[in-house]
C-alpha cells in the first residue's frame, strides 16, 4: 500500500514509522516535505496566474491598429493583419514573424520616398528636364519603424509620425526636403547649369540672383582616371563656413591649400560654392580644359551675394 504525504517533515514519518507495528501489509510512505509543497503549490498558482495574465494582454492587444502619416499620407497597421501570431512572455509581448510589416513598410518606403528618385524639374529658362535626386531627400528607416509599430502595439500608441521615422545621405542623415512641395525641393534652391556655365538662386519661388559668370569642374582632364566635372543631379547644402581653408591635391600629385572667403559645399567628395580670387580665366568655356576640381567657382564679387541667398539643407540642381 502506497501512501504519500504532503507537507510532512522527515522526523514526523520516523515517528510515524515506529508507532505502526510490522504486518504483512506494510504501507510505504512517500514524504513530501512541507518546503517542497509551498514551492509546487505557489508554481501551479503562479502558472494559472501568468497564463490567465497572458491571455489577457493577448486578448486587449487583439484589435489594434497604428495610423502612420508620413509626407501627408496615411497608412494604417492593424494588429491582425501584419502581426497575426503574437505571444506574451516575460511581461512582453513577442511578435513572432515580422516579415509581413516588413514588406509593407518596404512597398510604403518605394511609394513615398525622395532618396534617389527621378522627376521632372522646370528650369529657369521655361524647359523641362529630368533631374535625379543624389543626396538630396529622404526614405523612410525601414528597421526604426518596424520597432515602432511593434512598440505602439504593445503600448496602445494609436498614432506614428513618419517625420521621427526617416533618414537621409550626405552630411546629414536626418533626410532633407521632408514635407516640402515641388517634388521636395520647396521654394528655396539654387540651379547650376553645366552647358552654360550659369546659376540662379531661388527664395520663395522668385529668382532673387542670375550669375552669368561661373566656372565649374573640369571637363577634360589630363589624368584619365579622375573625373573633375562637377557631378549633375540634385545635392543640397551641407553648411556654411566663412573664412574656410580648401585642401586637396593637384593634377602633378602635390598637395594645396588655399583661403576662401566663403564655402557652402554640397557633396562629400569636396564639390561646393566658394569665392576663387586666384582665377584668372573666366570665359564661357573655361570648365572645358581650365576649369575647377569640381567645386562652382565665383567670382570674389559675386560670392556674398550667393552666401546671404542660400542656407544649409537648402537644395543645389546642377544639369548640363
Amino acid at each position: 500500500k502506497l501512501q504519500i504525504l504532503y507537507g510532512i517533515s522527515c522526523l514526523l514519518l520516523i515517528l510515524i514509522a515506529l508507532c505502526i507495528p510490522c504486518t504483512g501489509n506494510q504501507t510505504i510512505y512517500v514524504v513530501i516535505p512541507l518546503e517542497i509543497t509551498l514551492v509546487c503549490l505557489w508554481g501551479y498558482l503562479s502558472g494559472s496566474v501568468a497564463l490567465l495574465k497572458a491571455k489577457d494582454k493577448l486578448n486587449q492587444i487583439k484589435d489594434r491598429q497604428v495610423k502612420y502619416t508620413v509626407n501627408g499620407k496615411s497608412f494604417v497597421f492593424k494588429r491582425a493583419e501584419v502581426f497575426p501570431n503574437v505571444s506574451y512572455r516575460n511581461n512582453k509581448y513577442v511578435f513572432l514573424d515580422t516579415k509581413i510589416l516588413e514588406d509593407k513598410i518596404n512597398s510604403i518606403n518605394k511609394e513615398v520616398s525622395t532618396l534617389h528618385k527621378s522627376y521632372d524639374f522646370k528650369l529657369p529658362n521655361g524647359q523641362v528636364t529630368k533631374v535625379k535626386n543624389e543626396s538630396y531627400g529622404w526614405a523612410i528607416n525601414e528597421k526604426k519603424l518596424l520597432a515602432g509599430v511593434e512598440n505602439a502595439l504593445a503600448n496602445d500608441i494609436q498614432t506614428l509620425n513618419g517625420k521621427n521615422y526617416i533618414y537621409g545621405e550626405g552630411f546629414s542623415t536626418y533626410g532633407t526636403g521632408y514635407g516640402l512641395s515641388n517634388n521636395g525641393i520647396g521654394n528655396n534652391y539654387v540651379v547650376v547649369s553645366l552647358t552654360d556655365q550659369k546659376m540662379w538662386v531661388y527664395k520663395n519661388g522668385k529668382c532673387v540672383l542670375t550669375l552669368d559668370t561661373i566656372v565649374t569642374g573640369t571637363v577634360e582632364t589630363k589624368l584619365a582616371h579622375k573625373n573633375l566635372e562637377t557631378p549633375t543631379g540634385v545635392w543640397y547644402i551641407h553648411y556654411k563656413e566663412s573664412p574656410s581653408v580648401l585642401k586637396g591635391t593637384n593634377d602633378d600629385g602635390s598637395k594645396y591649400s588655399v583661403d576662401v572667403k566663403y564655402w557652402m559645399p554640397f557633396t562629400l567628395t569636396g564639390c561646393g560654392f566658394h569665392d576663387n580670387s586666384w582665377r584668372k580665366n573666366w570665359s564661357k568655356t573655361a570648365y572645358l580644359n581650365d576649369g575647377s576640381y569640381g567645386c562652382v567657382n565665383l567670382r570674389p564679387s559675386d560670392a556674398p551675394k550667393v552666401w546671404d541667398n542660400v542656407e544649409k539643407n537648402e537644395a543645389v540642381i546642377i544639369y548640363k
